[in-house]
């Protein structure tokens, strides 16, 4: 059975907004990661994990634009688990990634000079989503940054290779991640090992909606159409005076994101206030919920949105 889908995009194809509008269509359809690697002579590979690692969803939709002028170019593949070996070339490419404090190190590559402060995270995601590199990762490194100290209660929702709990972790956070896809739980349960902060770190395939307690920073890198569904239970995972950063966005996505999150708390006429922003340090005691930051990063949105410190318990469900 097929576990990934490659989409190729030769030189000619490729700009920055034509990639970012494929990448949203495929998130989309629910799939649990894109990796964007680069190609020699100019061409980008976008490399897609179904959900439940069936392709049939994606490869329709791919098949679908193909058939119209403008996505004509593309190159497909769906790619069975023996076909891996091919998945180990971007690492030729690979960067040290630095975010604010956190410098996201690949494993295989020598160690970046650092400065005092510095954050190092090593990693190495194996066959999991997440380098560190993407617009979305970087934005949910930074909301961590200013979020996260010592003491906080994490959950990261599609932890992919475990970038952002470890950074969590790093700073002093106890972390719960969760993922569907087993190739994630075993990368970040190893780079957990590998900084030294597995015992701060819980790894399973546990999904959100049946995961026990409510944290203090919920993180979810996981494309629109997935915050949609699991609004719900991002929310009821979220302490009283509580922040969830939702990444993953394309920008012209932003308003229906926020109005599914309104839906999801019980409300139309804007529990979710993305007029007034909140004080970094403070949560309101009227039941709404704030728009702590938001931001867009190459045509990425990313947003804070924080629980107001009087919320009552809600049992979101299954999720």
């Amino acid at each position: 059975m097929a576990r990934w889908v490659e989409v190729e995009l030769g030189p000619g194809d490729v700009d920055a907004g034509l990639v970012d509008e494929l990448s949203g269509r495929l998130w989309s359809l629910g799939v649990v990661g894109i990796e964007e690697r680069p190609l020699d002579g100019g061409g980008v590979r976008l490399v897609v994990g179904p959900a439940h690692d069936d392709p049939a969803a994606v490869l329709a939709e791919l098949t679908t634009l193909r058939e119209g002028d403008r996505w004509g170019g593309l190159r497909v593949r769906a790619l069975a688990s023996d076909e891996e070996p091919w998945l180990d070339e971007w690492r030729a490419h690979a960067e040290v990634v630095r975010v604010g404090r956190f410098v996201v190190q690949p494993a295989w590559l020598a160690a970046a000079p650092t400065r005092p402060g510095d954050v190092v995270v090593v990693l190495d995601p194996g066959r999991a989503f997440g380098h560190g590199a993407h617009p979305t990762t970087r934005q949910a490194l930074a909301a961590l940054e200013r979020l996260v100290s010592a003491g906080t209660s994490a959950l990261d929702v599609g932890c992919g290779s475990g970038v952002l709990s470890l950074a969590a972790a790093a700073l002093g956070a106890r972390v719960v991640a969760v993922d569907v896809a087993g190739d994630a739980v075993a990368a970040t349960r190893a780079n957990a090992e590998r900084n030294g902060v597995a015992a701060f770190v819980e790894v399973s395939d546990t999904p959100v909606g049946a995961v026990r307690g409510r944290f203090d920073v919920v993180v979810a890198n996981i494309g629109a159409a997935t915050l949609v569904e699991l609004a719900g239970a991002l929310t009821a995972r979220t302490a009283p005076g509580g922040v969830v950063v939702l990444a993953g966005v394309l920008a012209q996505r932003r308003d229906e994101v926020l109005a599914a999150y309104d839906r999801a708390l019980g409300t139309s006429d804007g529990v979710v206030d993305a007029t007034a922003v909140a004080a970094a340090d403070g949560a309101s005691h009227d039941g709404r919920w704030r728009v702590l930051a938001e931001d867009v990063l190459d045509g990425w949105w990313c947003v804070s949105l924080r629980a107001p410190a009087d919320r009552e318990h809600v049992d979101a469900g299954p999720g």
